[in-house]
């Protein structure tokens, strides 16, 4: 299975998946004009990476600046895929990065977790130093 590697730009966040070490990162905005033609890969190849990882466990990071509602839900349908792998004893841990003055994506974060069950789940406040534009 090959990994991911995919710069992002203003609407659309960076991702990296690397297969063998069962570790994917989402970071950057995420504001496509189509949230689903640009997740719906992602969600598939998510579906392939848990019917064949021999990997002992899997680790998301993500860190946005900004999500928008489509964005989270396609987020939220990886993050349960996981989940349902999480649910045969394959540990997946999950760390949702936002700004420490960033009440709206803190919510986000608390959103997803409320809907996994077998994810570790850490939501991770960090201090911004300059605002973004």
């Amino acid at each position: 299975m090959e990994n991911i590697k995919l710069e992002g730009n203003k609407r659309t966040p960076t991702i990296e998946f690397d297969s063998q070490k069962g570790f994917l990162k989402i970071s950057g905005r995420s504001i496509p004009e189509n949230s689903w033609k640009f997740y719906k890969p992602f969600v598939d190849w998510i579906k392939e990476y848990i019917s064949t990882t021999k990997n002992e466990s899997t680790k998301i990071h993500i860190m946005l600046e900004y999500c928008n509602s489509s964005s989270s839900k396609y987020i939220l349908d990886i993050l349960q895929l996981l989940d349902d792998l999480a649910g045969t004893n394959h540990p997946v841990s999950f760390e949702w990065y936002y700004a420490d003055n960033d009440e709206d994506m803190e919510e986000i974060g608390q959103d997803l977790a409320s809907f996994l069950q077998s994810v570790h789940t850490k939501l991770i406040a960090f201090k911004r130093e300059r605002p973004i534009v």
